[in-house]
């Protein structure tokens, strides 16, 4: 399994402070955990990425020519993985309008995959 993202840009996308919230299940403070809970997310969203990017025909792991992963999907998994981790921190985490705070966050991220797999927006990625 890989990730399409790190740490670092799920802590962009949604705050280090908020990332280390979310992530620490067991509400321990261990850094390790933290970081365990994050890799599990990034794996996720490179999974969930795959599954609408494979219908699309593109090569997986999604990459460019220049074998890196496309900027585009790279800043999708950090939000896939910073809606994974706030759901999986427990349902206090998750109420609000619609669901939860990231709930547009979600909605967009869908919606981009959507396109990705119908073919209205194309990745510099290889075809695979």
């Amino acid at each position: 399994m890989g990730t399409y993202n790190t740490q670092a840009d799920v802590e962009s996308v949604a705050g280090a402070n908020n990332v280390a919230q979310y992530a620490d299940i067991n509400k321990t403070g261990v850094a390790a955990d933290i970081t365990t809970q994050v890799t599990l997310g990034s794996e996720w969203a490179y999974e969930e990425i795959n599954l609408y990017a494979r219908t699309a025909g593109y090569y997986l792991p999604l990459q460019t020519p220049a074998a890196v992963t496309p900027t585009s999907i790279r800043w999708l998994a950090a939000e896939l993985c910073s809606i994974w981790l706030l759901e999986a921190s427990g349902p206090k985490a998750v109420q609000g309008q619609e669901g939860h705070i990231y709930w547009a966050r979600r909605l967009r991220c869908y919606q981009t995959l959507h396109r990705l797999q119908n073919g209205t927006i194309k990745l510099d990625a290889i075809i695979g």
